[in-house]
């Protein structure tokens, strides 16, 4: 989903399957939140340097990038600029063998999937 909101205030969401992508499109922009689903990680790095707010992306796309584009992405940000990315890792109790890999990439919101969401 693309939203005519300015591209620095929208989510960048790199989801694990396309129907995650298009369920959590619509559940921020039912709080007015942009976005835009990024069919790979080469896109959501060249959309993130037209702008984006926060970025969404699964444990899976951080550690398969071999050409370690999102690192470069972060890397390449203003100095005052800090975007804040969420990682959805993989279902599991132990996270610190790839913890280390993850913070070479930068800093990052870590939440396990599968997230639960409850409607009030």
């Amino acid at each position: 989903m693309k939203n005519e909101a300015p591209d620095e205030q929208r989510t960048l969401i790199l989801p694990p399957t396309p129907k995650d992508g298009e369920i959590t499109a619509r559940l921020l922009e039912s709080d007015q939140i942009p976005s835009l689903v990024c069919q790979s990680l080469p896109q959501l790095c060249a959309e993130m340097a037209a702008g984006a707010a926060a970025i969404i992306v699964t444990q899976e796309a951080v550690l398969f990038d071999n050409k370690r584009l999102l690192q470069q992405a972060l890397s390449s940000q203003e100095a005052w600029s800090d975007i804040p990315v969420i990682l959805l890792s993989t279902p599991g109790p132990d996270l610190s063998k790839p913890l280390s890999a993850l913070f070479e990439v930068g800093h990052m919101t870590i939440i396990k999937r599968p997230v639960q969401l409850d409607n009030f």
